[in-house]
């Protein structure tokens, strides 16, 4: 069983030549400061409590359906 092959004009190469580059990337740049290191816990926080929602929607339209069927 052989393997199909490509077309390379689909899949052009990529070359990793870093004289290419338009424009060198600045080497002064800083990363942001964190503004609230809490975000992550808060977007947690309410990911959980998203979730804690849907499963007690569930478990009312478990027990309704339960008790009419």
């Amino acid at each position: 069983m052989a393997a199909p092959t490509v077309d390379p004009t689909f899949f052009p190469t990529l070359e990793l030549d870093p004289a290419r580059h338009e424009s060198p990337a600045p080497s002064n740049r800083q990363a942001p400061p964190l503004d609230n290191p809490i975000g992550v816990f808060r977007g947690l926080a309410f990911g959980l409590l998203l979730e804690a929602i849907v499963v007690f929607l569930g478990f009312v339209v478990w027990e309704m359906a339960c008790r009419f069927l």
